[in-house]
């Protein structure tokens, strides 16, 4: 082979390494590019999912009834039934009951406002539990219903509730809380009398304002004359 064709293809090789370095280096700046692309999407994706898990996860749980509807069927049994106390009531009520829980003791503390069954019921069930509820906070409560069925008059709150379960992120939760008149029978079906302040009677009629006995003015407020006496998570 003449020195010419040896020169030749010692410059063909050359070129053609280059060519193949080029090439090489290219799909390499290529895929690198892919890389950053398809890394910076998924981190975009990623953080748009993380951002929208985190917003629902501080949004309060929707709560449902028509509690103007309701207030007006209440107001025609219970004329001075006060909506604003009782919902006070009911938020106050929901969260002490996430404090007892955490402290598994202290059921009495809602003897106030809850009937005796309930308050000993849950006295009864601390011992079995066996989570926290970190941060319970009560957002809102509304009146979604009111259940008449004779003597018993009762009033279904739903109140929206955030908690944080032990491992787990923030959680948005909605509970129903039962605020049933004072006469109603609880959840052992006992009857749970007022007391006439005049003579000492016991007060046997739903929503009555006279004492049958003596004839004396009954006085109810709200705080009075009804009680929670159930409360449960619906979702």
């Amino acid at each position: 082979m003449s020195e010419d064709n040896i020169i030749r293809l010692i410059t063909l090789a050359v070129v053609v390494a280059i060519i193949i370095g080029v090439i090489l280096l290219i799909k390499s700046a290529v895929d690198s590019a892919k890389r950053k692309v398809r890394n910076m999407l998924n981190s975009s994706v990623l953080g748009q999912i993380k951002a929208a898990t985190e917003e629902t996860a501080k949004t309060p749980a929707t709560l449902s009834g028509s509690e103007g509807l309701m207030k007006i069927r209440i107001a025609k049994d219970f004329p001075e039934f006060d909506a604003e106390i009782a919902r006070k009531i009911v938020t106050s009520t929901l969260t002490q009951y996430f404090t007892i829980l955490n402290a598994r003791s202290g059921a009495e503390a809602l003897s106030a406002h809850c009937t005796e069954s309930f308050v000993t019921e849950l006295a009864n069930s601390l011992d079995s539990v066996t989570t926290t509820y970190g941060g319970a906070k009560v957002h809102r409560a509304v009146i979604s219903d009111y259940r008449k069925n004779g003597e018993q008059s009762t009033i279904i709150w739903q109140a929206a509730v955030e908690y944080t379960l032990p491992g787990k992120m923030l959680s948005q939760h909605v509970y129903e809380v039962r605020y049933s008149y004072y006469l109603a029978a609880n959840s052992d079906q006992a009857s749970e009398s007022l007391i006439c302040d005049n003579c000492g009677a016991p007060v046997t009629t739903l929503g009555a304002k006279v004492c049958e006995y003596c004839g004396a003015e009954v006085i109810a407020s709200v705080e009075r004359t009804w009680k929670i006496n159930a409360i449960t998570k619906t979702r």
